[in-house]
């Protein structure tokens, strides 16, 4: 169990500071106004969040104690690109063989 609650937690973390990060980028970039204050504050949570997933992961900080184990982390890492992968693979055969038809 965990093993399970280290990888769950620890995509968690790592994938909602990668997609705060993007997104907020982007609100940031292409937003007027508000959008754009909107977008840098989703960024440094985004940072934040990468800040405690490390934190959690790799002992950088004297007295924090890691909650996560480095290779069950880099190993559930490595899956979730590998899925990202053939993912994005079967989506451009897809894409490339509705536009042919």
């Amino acid at each position: 169990m965990a093993q399970f609650t280290t990888v769950f937690l620890s995509i968690l973390l790592l994938s909602f500071a990668f997609f705060t990060l993007a997104l907020g980028t982007f609100a940031a970039y292409f937003g007027t106004g508000k959008s754009r204050v909107v977008g840098v504050m989703l960024m440094v949570v985004a940072v934040l969040a990468g800040f405690l997933f490390a934190m959690f992961t790799w002992e950088f900080i004297p007295g924090v104690e890691v909650l996560w184990e480095p290779q069950v982390v880099a190993q559930a890492v490595v899956a979730v690109l590998a899925a990202t992968v053939g993912g994005l693979a079967s989506l451009v055969l897809f894409l490339v063989s509705i536009m042919k038809a």
